[in-house]
């Protein structure tokens, strides 16, 4: 996934766990990387993170005011919430479960990030699922040699 926060870009990134979204039988066993492109600051919107949250997958409600249009906000105290200030090329690591956003960015400047997700196949969901942007018959499944895509 990429991210960009354009200058004076009022739209964060809710507060959600990836896990509502994967659906793993344990999110422990995901992994996200999240690598700033540019400084990610404060001001400029970068992550926040909520520690000891990652226990089980918080209830998640539709939330139109985020990029992500989920969010789990309603289960958290934004008081508890850690702001992780991380240089361009810095990259920070944690688990499917750990509730996680971004603020908007209030600076001059543009703001980017890049985030891949690693998750061990013993607890990937064996199921189908189509790509949200395509609905022609083309899915990805999971095996025991990792993601596959067909058509």
């Amino acid at each position: 996934q990429t991210f960009w926060k354009p200058a004076h870009h009022g739209l964060g990134t809710s507060w959600h766990q990836d896990n509502a979204y994967f659906k793993l039988s344990d999110g422990k066993k995901g992994t996200a990387m999240w690598t700033a492109v540019h400084d990610a600051t404060v001001d400029n919107g970068t992550l926040h993170v909520m520690a000891g949250k990652d226990r089980e997958v918080l209830s998640h409600e539709r939330d139109l005011t985020s990029d992500h249009l989920i969010s789990c906000k309603d289960s958290l105290k934004e008081q508890d919430a850690v702001a992780l200030e991380v240089p361009a090329g810095g990259v920070v690591f944690f688990n499917c479960n750990v509730p996680h956003c971004t603020k908007a960015n209030i600076t001059d400047n543009p703001r980017a990030a890049v985030a891949y997700h690693f998750v061990s196949m013993d607890v990937a969901r064996d199921s189908l699922f189509s790509l949200p942007e395509e609905d022609n018959g083309c899915f990805w499944s999971t095996t025991t040699e990792g993601a596959v895509y067909s058509t």
